[in-house]
């Protein structure tokens, strides 16, 4: 929750635009901020049978990355960081 406190306090105007589904209000793009809203992050999809199959067969966990998943952290309620799915190009 901290992590996402500190990205949410380097944009604090940035907000989800529902409708445009896009992030708008953000200090990006701009020297400070950067390129893209500091709060749009990258989340690695994982085949999960690779794990299971490398802890099962008694080695080291394995992970196979299949995708990368970008997301705007909206806000953290109740204890949970809650986000929107969004498009960047990596």
């Amino acid at each position: 929750m901290q992590g996402s406190t500190d990205l949410m306090n380097l944009d604090p105007t940035a907000e989800w635009d529902p409708v445009a589904r896009t992030v708008i209000k953000s200090c990006a793009p701009s020297p400070e901020c950067g390129p893209i809203s500091p709060r749009i992050v990258a989340i690695l999809a994982i085949d999960p049978s690779t794990l299971e199959w490398s802890v099962l067969n008694g080695g080291l966990p394995a992970l196979k990355v299949t995708n990368l998943i970008a997301v705007f952290i909206d806000g953290v309620v109740g204890g949970k960081v809650t986000g929107y799915l969004t498009t960047y190009a990596w």
